[in-house]
């Protein structure tokens, strides 16, 4: 299986591509919700070693492929990297969504501290046990091996806003033809206006009626919060420097899509954007100093 392959020789469907905590499962909820196509949502997974015999690193990928039903609809969610899908994925329809970082990182916290790094460990005794204690330890230290590498081709990043910069420009910096990116902020304040251009974009016949994702009609995990802004809670101004230092070079990038707001891109209104190329993503100088 490899890069020349098309995802329709395995089954129908598409992919939801994001990185962690960025409102995967909310995208997800809000198309099955609103297709009248039956849907099964699964997850392509990710690889928990062992990290010693790296020619392991893509068979549940394999796998999972294998197992599909070709008669059967999917919506494949993985969180993996555009180099990692560019070598190992069968090539299908992706509907990339992505958060503001300061929620994302703050959610990802949580998410490690509270049953990922935990669920890991059952898998293989091997992976780290929580390296942090305080948020503000987190987004200043290395990540572990298991983190660098459990979704990405090469895990060239150390640090985990670096591990957001690469996974959003790889995905956002000149984006195939097949993909439409589309924020967090769109789906959460306009999601009937966005769900509908994805559903046409997908070319998936629509429901006559509009439902928006709630605890109690979810088809797939709600997030712990999804609150647009959250992290003004649980980051002091140091915090929040260190992070918007970070990421400050792709900026010009990153504001191309309505991330920061109501979901609406300067002067296009509630538009579902394709981007130029701009940068490649390189580490950002300013967190070795830090």
């Amino acid at each position: 299986m490899g890069y020349h392959q098309e995802l329709t020789a395995y089954a129908k469907g598409f992919y939801v591509i994001s990185h962690e905590r960025s409102g995967t499962h909310f995208l997800m909820n809000c198309i099955q919700l609103n297709s009248s196509i039956d849907f099964k949502c699964l997850s392509v997974g990710e690889w928990f070693g062992p990290f010693d015999q790296p020619q392991t690193q893509f068979e549940h990928i394999y796998k999972r492929f294998s197992e599909l039903n070709p008669q059967q609809h999917y919506i494949l969610k993985t969180h993996c990297d555009r180099d990692l899908y560019n070598a190992k994925y069968p090539k299908g329809k992706i509907v990339y969504i992505f958060r503001d970082y300061r929620d994302v990182l703050v959610s990802y916290y949580y998410f490690l501290r509270d049953e990922y790094i935990a669920s890991g460990r059952r898998r293989n005794q091997k992976i780290s046990s929580l390296w942090f204690s305080r948020l503000e330890e987190f987004i200043r230290r290395p990540l572990p091996d298991f983190l660098q590498l459990n979704y990405s081709l090469y895990g060239d990043f150390s640090f985990p806003i670096e591990r957001w910069l690469n996974h959003v420009v790889q995905w956002i910096d000149n984006p195939p033809e097949h993909m439409q990116i589309v924020t967090y902020n769109q789906l959460y304040y306009h999601p009937e206006e966005t769900t509908q251009k994805l559903l046409k974009f997908l070319e998936l016949p629509s429901k006559a009626v509009f439902t928006r994702p709630t605890f109690e009609n979810s088809l797939s995990v709600m997030p712990r919060k999804g609150i647009v802004g959250d992290w003004k809670n649980h980051f002091s101004t140091k915090d929040a420097v260190f992070l918007d230092t970070a990421v400050s070079e792709y900026l010009p990038l990153i504001d191309r899509f309505p991330w920061n707001l109501e979901g609406r891109s300067s002067g296009e209104g509630n538009t579902l954007e394709r981007s130029g190329r701009l940068n490649v993503y390189r580490h950002p100088a300013a967190l070795r100093d830090c």
